[in-house]
């Protein structure tokens, strides 16, 4: 099924970063210093952080730490990381709507429950696997991003159709992250990170539901006996820190993690990084019990992504994928 190729080994991440201490060490510096450490005890090998996949020597908190420095901090402005973008927008005109929008996302919220139950009686059988093939843009010089790999279904279906240069799986369990691992030891192309991704840098503790966890949610009731404990980091410095930017886009993100995508693309909505990602496909668990304010938080988004980019297809409140407006009429 899969391009047969040398062995996925798991490496070891490279011990915490190596430069010189100073007594005079500034705030900033000791959390992004912190940051690091965390991010590499969940790591089992380096991120890449050169175009083109090839194999960094540089260390992967030296990355964030200069990237973060040198540049604007996507955490805490909404300015744009690199020159090459012409367009500047503050992050006020990024996060608020318009009258128009304003009306539209009144009337989005109001049909939620028409919408839901139109587009999840839809999606059934085939329908489903519009979420893999839809993807034809996509070639042996792609690069993915999959947040929430679960089972790695989805995975293996991308790959075994369009085989990407650089697949990136983010898993916080381990029961997942350990079969993806073992899943796909023999595919060059694929990196398993064990974490994941939201709106801040966090451990937390979360029910396992269903009979392999594979309902599991910092969303629903945390009362079952069955726990364990994830880590989450936040989503734009993950974004640097695997090598993303302006010159080195990411071909697809595709969003699959029980209630963290509303938290994922609204932090990406408070800067530009959204205009580095060329095709963004997500799921959306509107019934999650604890999470807040679904209904509208998806219909915000949805006005907020339509100004960079276009459905590609919409099962409304279940499965989508937007597509950049300037990449539309060169598919």
């Amino acid at each position: 099924m899969f391009v047969e190729n040398k062995t996925f080994q798991r490496r070891q991440s490279e011990s915490a970063f190596q430069t010189k201490s100073t007594t005079q060490t500034s705030t900033k510096d000791s959390m992004l210093t912190s940051e690091s450490t965390q991010l590499e005890q969940h790591t089992d090998h380096k991120i890449d952080t050169k175009n083109h996949h090839s194999k960094s020597s540089q260390s992967l908190s030296v990355t964030i730490r200069s990237r973060l420095q040198n540049l604007s901090d996507p955490g805490s402005h909404g300015n744009n990381l690199h020159d090459c973008q012409k367009i500047q927008m503050k992050r006020a005109d990024v996060l608020s709507l318009t009258d128009r929008e304003k009306k539209r996302l009144t009337i989005c919220v109001s049909n939620y429950l028409l919408d839901y139950n139109k587009g999840n009686a839809i999606w059934t059988g085939n329908k489903a696997e519009i979420r893999w093939n839809n993807h034809t843009f996509l070639n042996d010089r792609s690069s993915v991003l999959d947040i929430g790999g679960n089972t790695g279904i989805d995975a293996s279906h991308i790959i075994s159709l369009f085989k990407p240069m650089r697949y990136i799986i983010l898993e916080p369990l381990k029961r997942y992250y350990n079969h993806l691992v073992n899943t796909f030891s023999s595919e060059h192309m694929v990196e398993v990170y064990q974490f994941g991704v939201g709106k801040q840098n966090a451990k937390l503790d979360i029910s396992m539901r269903g009979p392999n966890g594979e309902g599991s949610s910092v969303f629903i009731n945390q009362t079952s006996n069955k726990k364990t404990t994830i880590q989450i980091f936040n989503i734009t410095h993950i974004f640097i820190r695997l090598g993303f930017s302006c010159e080195n886009q990411l071909d697809l993100m595709t969003i699959n993690c029980e209630g963290c995508e509303f938290e994922v693309i609204e932090e990406l909505q408070k800067t530009n990084i959204l205009n580095y990602i060329k095709n963004i496909q997500f799921a959306t668990h509107s019934t999650l019990k604890y999470l807040k304010e679904p209904k509208y938080r998806y219909c915000r988004i949805q006005e907020l992504l339509s100004r960079t980019h276009m459905l590609s297809y919409q099962y409304k409140f279940i499965w989508e994928s937007w597509k950049r407006r300037d990449l539309v009429k060169l598919y």
